[in-house]
């Protein structure tokens, strides 16, 4: 998360005093169910993020096609953030913690893949709607989120009502 050529774009964008807000990776088994709703990155119901003062980052660890279930994009999605819903777990809608978009929006969008290959990170507005599917793929299909944000970068909520907030200090 503080590799220098992650660290410079964020910098670059962001201003000096940055933070990560939320990290985890992802893996997706060749064959298991594990779809990723659309969604926006900077928007819970806990939390919205100043979309001027953060940036989603997603890392490809391992190699990720639309075999793979690689990110897939909105174009030109980042203007606002949209209605959101609590996404389905086994079949019932509303169980999840995660959150998706309201489907009525879903159902106009057209998703763009964006593969990329191990080592490779692309970064993006955390208004971006985007989602990704189940590998089909032979290989498990690595990914590492990181949402990046400034100190004064939270509409709602607040650094210290999130447990395990911490500034970092970037090279």
């Amino acid at each position: 998360m503080t590799a220098a050529a992650l660290a410079r774009p964020v910098r670059a964008m962001l201003g000096r005093d940055v933070c990560v807000e939320n990290s985890f990776l992802i893996i997706k088994w060749p064959g298991a169910e594990f779809v990723v709703p659309p969604h926006q990155d900077g928007i819970d119901d806990r939390i919205e993020l100043d979309p001027a003062r953060a940036v989603s980052c997603w890392v490809a660890i391992s190699d990720a096609d639309a075999t793979s279930g690689c990110l897939e994009v909105v174009v030109g999605s980042h203007a606002r953030y949209l209605p959101f819903e609590p996404e389905s777990v086994a079949g019932q809608p509303g169980r999840g913690r995660g959150l998706t978009i309201a489907h009525e929006y879903v159902t106009r969008m057209v998703f763009d893949p964006v593969p990329l290959t191990a080592g490779q990170a692309v970064l993006f507005d955390v208004r971006l709607v985007h989602r990704s599917h189940s590998n089909t793929g032979p290989m498990p299909r690595i990914g590492l989120n990181i949402r990046y944000t400034t100190p004064d970068g939270f509409r709602r909520g607040t650094p210290t009502g999130r447990s395990g907030w911490m500034p970092l200090a970037l090279p």
